[in-house]
């Protein structure tokens, strides 16, 4: 059965039979071998502590085989 490992707005990527995930917050990327899992975190991505938002993610894989996640950034509170 599939499990969502990163519910709200999971951007995937695969690589060498594995899929890769982010989400949302973007704060890490778990990695399997099947959509059933089980899923394990393969890096953890720390954001400065700053008061802004982060969204839309979007991962891919280049030709080297090197990870590249970008998302939106916003500032919810005006000044």
């Amino acid at each position: 059965m599939y499990k969502n490992p990163m519910p709200s707005n999971t951007a995937p990527a695969f690589k060498n039979g594995r899929i890769y995930a982010t989400n949302q917050g973007t704060t890490k990327i778990v990695s399997a071998t099947s959509l059933a899992g089980p899923w394990t975190t393969f890096a953890t991505i720390p954001h400065p502590k700053l008061s802004y938002t982060v969204e839309d993610p979007f991962m891919w894989v280049d030709p080297k085989g090197n990870f590249h996640v970008i998302n939106h950034a916003c500032e919810l509170h005006a000044q």
